[in-house]
């Protein structure tokens, strides 16, 4: 897309939070973005503007709120609101599709417990679920590279993208400053060159960056990928918009165990043989991917998470965590009612 208007995608937020702030103060963004914003001045109303228009809209929904005599309040969708809003009715302009698969987190959990021991002995920054997750993602694109694939209209004929560089995005809420919550989507660049060492320090700043609103443009662009985690608010599910740009948006729900045995007893699960799983959704643009590639990409994602791959060996050898990464195994057959005492008995 060539849309100038439109190039920040879900990231338009956070940039009309810092246009703002520019016009009100120019010095109070980086010089980057002080010179991204004046090149843009068709985009950027001056400041006797800015507080007309921001005048009026105060005036009007104040106006709103004292004439209306319902129980219902109609008040109009301005900034960076309004900016959400042209973004989502842009997405539905993508023919998208989604795959959905459960992943068993058993291995997952205990090789997490083991790297952050060792990265508090060692008093570095702890590794969280997403850390591991978002690198499994990086190495199944790399083994199903259509995933990276790009869609575009270039002098209203389509062609399909094939990009070398993987540049996963990586979607962060921060706190607004009227009480709300902000989106912001950076990414980290050529993650298919990074062990996993590189790429937790990358990731660590990508979202340091973001929350001291130290991003820059270049943050933003190119992003071929990205990764949700709405699991962290316990959404089991989901099924985020895909924008424009990039070839899939992966989302992860929340590890736990399936709700029918949230009141059981750890004894009765581990006789049941019930363990935590977590649902990862791929949302992909079809015109240039389809089901049978999204489907065995996050089977990919599943096996790798399991140890497949050598996964856990190569990031402790990144590491340098000299112990061996647990596995996943068949349970043995559990024995109940009168078998298991006879066994006992024997």
């Amino acid at each position: 897309m060539n849309d100038k208007k439109n190039q920040f995608g879900l990231n338009e937020s956070y940039v009309e939070i810092l246009r703002a702030e520019w016009q009100t103060d120019p010095l109070s963004v980086p010089e980057e973005w002080r010179n991204y914003f004046a090149g843009n001045k068709h985009q950027s109303p001056s400041k006797e503007k800015v507080a007309t228009s921001d005048l009026i809209s105060k005036d009007l929904i104040q106006d709103k709120i004292n004439s209306t005599t319902l129980e219902t309040q109609k008040l109009p969708i301005i900034g960076i609101a309004k900016k959400i809003v042209e973004n989502m009715e842009l997405s539905l302009e993508i023919p998208t599709a989604t795959s959905s698969r459960d992943i068993p987190v058993k291995v997952l959990e205990e090789n997490r417990a083991v790297i952050n021991d060792y990265l508090e002995d060692d008093a570095r920054p702890r590794c969280s679920y997403t850390h591991l997750i978002a690198f499994a993602l990086v190495q199944a694109i790399k083994a199903n590279l259509s995933m990276n694939n790009g869609f575009i209209f270039e002098n209203e004929k389509p062609f399909k993208l094939h990009r070398s560089n993987i540049n996963l995005g990586l979607a962060i809420d921060l706190p607004g400053r009227d009480g709300g919550r902000s989106l912001v989507v950076p990414n980290i660049k050529s993650c298919q060159d990074m062990d996993f060492l590189t790429f937790f320090y990358a990731y660590n700043e990508v979202i340091d960056k973001a929350r001291l609103g130290k991003l820059k443009t270049e943050d933003f662009a190119n992003t071929t990928i990205t990764l949700t985690n709405t699991g962290g608010i316990g959404t089991v599910t989901s099924i985020p918009r895909l924008m424009t740009g990039q070839g899939v948006i992966v989302a992860t729900g929340r590890i736990g165990y399936p709700a029918q045995f949230e009141a059981t007893s750890k004894e009765t699960l581990q006789a049941l043989g019930v363990g935590k799983v977590m649902t990862m959704t791929s949302t992909y643009d079809h015109r240039v991917i389809q089901g049978a590639e999204s489907g065995k990409f996050l089977a990919d994602i599943s096996r790798i998470l399991i140890g497949g791959e050598n996964f856990y060996e190569k990031i402790f050898r990144a590491i340098k965590i000299p112990h061996h990464p647990y596995k996943l195994k068949a349970d043995q057959a559990v024995v109940i009612g009168q078998h298991a005492e006879r066994i006992q008995t024997e």
